[in-house]
């Protein structure tokens, strides 16, 4: 599934590009391409429900970096408001709570204290659609 996921995940296409080599999984399929034997399944991504990832990375990358867009959106708004007479205070204040509220969603999504399945590390692993930031508690 580890193939699978370097295929398939956005989070995996993103971590590519500041890497110097392509994913293992791209390297895998095309040494497969070049070999007499196949090693490399493809029927793995036709099983894989690619809306339910896709949703998962947009509610990821939404959680992660919407505290810098609310700090890129405060200062286009100040820049606005100083050449335009607007009063500035009630920005900062609206922002500032924004800001706290974002990072507090966050903190709730990434840790989060609901029931805890029994599970292992290995099933983990191989869950494709285990999201990124909203890590999944555990009893072992």
């Amino acid at each position: 599934m580890a193939i699978a996921f370097d295929l398939v995940q956005p989070w995996a296409w993103l971590r590519e590009l500041s890497s110097t080599h392509p994913l293992t999984a791209k390297r895998i399929r095309r040494l497969d391409v070049d070999s007499k034997k196949k090693i490399f399944d493809e029927g793995i991504l036709s099983t894989v429900d690619k809306g339910k990832v896709w949703s998962h990375f947009f509610k990821d990358f939404f959680v992660q970096y919407a505290p810098w867009v609310l700090i890129i959106g405060f200062v286009a708004s100040a820049f606005y408001s100083r050449f335009n007479g607007i009063a500035i205070f009630p920005l900062v204040i609206g922002y500032a709570l924004l800001f706290i509220l974002s990072l507090i969603v966050k903190v709730i999504y990434k840790y989060p204290t609901s029931h805890f399945p029994k599970s292992t590390v290995l099933d983990c692993m191989a869950d494709i659609y285990m999201p990124r930031l909203s890590k999944e508690n555990l009893s072992l």
